[in-house]
């Protein structure tokens, strides 16, 4: 009698690594997070997703493209993991998109309504954003 090989509940780790960049980028989007919040949200994001790419997909990729026989589980293994993650990736760059421009997008209020000047601004001048945040 064949025995069925049992699926593991867990996902792979670099699934996993993207599904949590994904949660600080949803922090980013939230419009209740105070600006610069928001921002340190995206550079974290940002950063994850840079050395995500430079350490976890190099080394999926190297292994997508090894040519040993002996290797071929981890091959199609590693092919699945690379199109799940350029699936999730497209979402999260809509999302992000979206995040920095509407950041961008209150940072260019708030300097609109600041005239240039030298001396520090008093406490009675400042002005909450739209959102209700300083």
């Amino acid at each position: 009698m064949a025995t069925k090989k049992k699926e593991t509940p867990y996902l792979e780790r670099d699934i996993s690594w993207m599904y949590f960049n994904r949660r600080i980028l949803q922090e980013a989007a939230r419009p209740e997070v105070p600006l610069l919040e928001r921002m340190t949200f995206l550079g974290i994001y940002s950063n994850n997703l840079d050395e995500f790419f430079r350490v976890r997909m190099a080394s999926q990729s190297r292994i997508a493209e090894c040519a040993d026989r002996a290797a071929a589980g981890e091959w199609e293994k590693a092919h699945k993991v690379l199109k799940q993650i350029a699936q999730l990736q497209r979402s999260a760059a809509i999302l992000f998109c979206m995040s920095i421009s509407c950041v961008l997008r209150s940072f260019a209020w708030v300097l609109q309504i600041r005239p240039q000047r030298q001396e520090p601004v008093a406490a009675d001048e400042i002005v909450p954003a739209p959102d209700g945040h300083l």
